[in-house]
Order: structure tokens, then sequence, then C-alpha cells
């Protein structure tokens, strides 16, 4: 991991042009930081998606694990995301 990296990638201040080079160049790690910029575009965020491979089953994981503690409390989207889930799983 390389911090500086990671610390011009949560920079806020940052050209566009310069996150795309650090898309360009991104490893896990940098993807990983890269991901959690509100501000990237379309092809941005496809761009840092094909580098964090990783990083999409990591958060694809962590979204289900969300959904499943907060379907049992009663949050409504959780309940309807956990329905297409199963309903997702059950055509299989």
């Amino acid at each position: 991991m390389d911090h500086v990296l990671c610390g011009l990638a949560a920079n806020t201040a940052l050209p566009s042009d310069l996150v795309d080079r650090l898309i360009g160049i991104a490893d896990d790690d940098l993807a990983a930081e890269l991901a959690t910029r509100a501000d990237l575009g379309r092809t941005q965020e496809e761009a840092v998606g094909a580098e964090d491979q990783d990083g999409i089953v990591r958060l694809g994981t962590l979204f289900g694990a969300l959904v499943l503690a907060r379907a049992p409390k009663g949050f409504p989207i959780s309940e309807e995301i956990l329905a297409a889930a199963r309903a997702l799983t059950a055509a299989d």
C-alpha cells in the first residue's frame, strides 16, 4: 500500500485528470480508496470497479451482511432487498 497515493486519492480537491491518472495505476488498496470518492464520473467508477475486483466482492459481502443485520429489525428497504435476493436464489 502506498500511503501517499491513497492520501492523494482521498483529497477531494484533486482535479479529475489526476484522479484518472491514479485510476490508471491503481492497485487494490488505491482502487478501494478511489471508490469512496463521491465526485467520480460514470467512466471513472467503471474503471475503478474494473481495477478492484476483490473490492467489489468485499462490498457485496458487506452489503449483504448489512441487509441481513437490519432485516430482522423491520427496516423496509432491507426486507425488500432480502426478499429479492431470496427470489433470485430460489430461481437458480
